[in-house]
């Protein structure tokens, strides 16, 4: 089936990211919603909002944002799972199970033709063949390491990066796919090629100081609290999701969507933290 992957006003897989991560986000607020005095109405929109989310990931095609989905579900688990009764602790994976069933076998969400294009690809690059999708970014990751290995400290800087997987290419060392592509498809990668171990302890900090902020939170008694912590959580796990496939910094959806619900998320969280 030849359908066009939904991709909003942005890049297709930035598309099907940023919403997934809204998706999230909904799914979080579920736990405030049941706080308030209308939560009915607050619940029923957040799950509208959470399915929309997750549609909309599913629908761009967006294969990066579903490789997390396990640990994201853990996370989901960890922060409630004491709100669980034994029943729903039972039949709640069933249900995600025979749910991912249902997505997969239905062509019109398109994940199973993005998932049998993967094994292909694999299949592929085995066979030698690196211009599909992930043998392209098998290529970019293999380059970006010679790269690293090159200059380990500092980098080759972003206007450098592209030469140099240009002269690996020419050298044989990489595929001539590389030469398309300003940035590695990995975010960890691209840091180590263009700003070495000093971008690679920027983004760790990045992702791990929010990590370290949010997680007494999500122990908190106050339901608005562990929303707030849990969404707080999310947000530098699934980057590092995003970023197994992605440079997802190097856009400025990416970037302005971290920063925005970071300072969003923690300002609400320092508040109600305050109001004990």
């Amino acid at each position: 089936m030849n359908i066009e992957r939904a991709g909003g006003f942005t890049h297709v897989i930035q598309f099907g990211n940023i919403s997934m991560l809204t998706g999230l986000f909904c799914l979080a607020g579920i736990a405030w919603a049941c706080t308030r005095p209308n939560k009915l109405g607050w619940i029923v929109w957040l799950a509208l909002g959470a399915l929309g989310g997750i549609a909309g990931s599913l629908f761009s095609g967006s294969r990066g944002g579903w490789i997390g989905l396990p640990l994201i579900a853990l996370v989901f688990f960890r922060v409630y799972h004491q709100y669980f009764s034994l029943r729903l602790k039972t039949l709640l994976p069933i249900a995600l199970v025979v749910l991912a069933a249902i997505i997969y076998s239905l062509p019109q969400f398109g994940v199973q033709q993005r998932v049998q294009e993967a094994i292909q690809n694999v299949t592929l690059y085995s066979q030698g063949t690196s211009t599909t999708s992930l043998g392209a970014r098998f290529e970019m990751w293999k380059g970006a390491s010679q790269l690293f290995i090159e200059k380990p400290f500092f980098g080759w800087g972003k206007e450098q990066y592209k030469p140099a997987m240009t002269a690996l290419a020419e050298q044989g060392k990489a595929h001539p796919v590389v030469k398309l592509f300003d940035h590695p498809h990995n975010e960890l990668l691209n840091n180590a090629a263009k700003q070495g171990v000093v971008g690679i302890l920027a983004l760790l900090f990045l992702y791990f100081v929010p990590l370290r902020l949010f997680a007494p939170g999500l122990r908190a008694e106050s339901l608005t609290q562990r929303s707030l912590a849990t969404a707080g959580f999310l947000l530098p796990v699934a980057y590092i999701d995003f970023g197994l496939s992605q440079a997802f910094f190097t856009h400025n959806s990416g970037v302005m969507v971290y920063a925005f619900w970071l300072v969003v998320l923690w300002g609400s969280y320092r508040f109600y933290s305050t109001q004990k």
